[in-house]
Formats: C-alpha cells, sequence, structure tokens
C-alpha cells in the first residue's frame, strides 16, 4: 500500500488591481445581488433583498443565483454585473 501526501496550497491567480468607486449614496442607483441560495440563510437573505429595495428604491436590479454554492462564480457573469449596476451585494461565499 502506498500513502501519498497532497500539498493542499493552491496558486493564486493574479488580478488586475480595479481602483474603488466612491458613491455619495445609493437611492436611485441600481443594484445587483450574488447568492449561493445556502439554505442557512435563504430566509435572511430574501428580508436583505426585500430591505434594500423598499430603503434605497433601485432604479433596477439584477440577481445572479449560483448553480454550485461550492464553486466560485464565473468572472465573465460578475463582470456581466459589475457593468450592469452601480453597487452589488454577494452572500455567503459568493
Amino acid at each position: 500500500m502506498v500513502i501519498a501526501v497532497y500539498n493542499p496550497v493552491g496558486e493564486v491567480a493574479q488580478s488586475e488591481s480595479v481602483r474603488a468607486t466612491t458613491m455619495t449614496g445609493l437611492n436611485g442607483r441600481s443594484v445587483g445581488f450574488v447568492f449561493n441560495h445556502h439554505p442557512a440563510v435563504t430566509g435572511l437573505w430574501a428580508e436583505l433583498e426585500k430591505g434594500v429595495e423598499l430603503d434605497f428604491r433601485p432604479v433596477g436590479v439584477q440577481r445572479i443565483a449560483k448553480a454550485n454554492i461550492s464553486m466560485p462564480q464565473p468572472a465573465a457573469q460578475l463582470a456581466k454585473l459589475a457593468a450592469e449596476v452601480d453597487y452589488a451585494l454577494g452572500g455567503v461565499g459568493a
């Protein structure tokens, strides 16, 4: 019998530095939600979305539902969302 030990340390992907944008307020801006539908927080997330929509009255709402809670959201989908909204909220490891 052979026992193999693997190194659990992954390689970090290089990414471009992006300058953060400061907003003066959230009212009337478009919002994006990225959520993985983890069973422990689905009720809380639904209330969060409702609260944001009631309190800040976004002009547009985009939602991304992760297909797999254990995998990162594809970069292309996140880039598309970022291009369509003014700010986004990511939930539970999204």
